[in-house]
């Protein structure tokens, strides 16, 4: 799960912007899920 987080955080700035947010939502429910913390953001995000 951390993998999927951190790749997302990764590539963030290329997501589509309209669903940015709510893929953020939907990895904080997994997170959440599976009780793994979220990966750190990268500097450049």
């Amino acid at each position: 799960m951390q993998r999927v987080g951190g790749n997302f955080e990764f590539h963030r700035s290329g997501f589509d912007p309209e669903s940015n947010q709510a893929t953020s939502a939907a990895l904080d429910t997994l997170y959440g899920l599976f009780d793994v913390h979220p990966p750190a953001k990268p500097e450049h995000a």
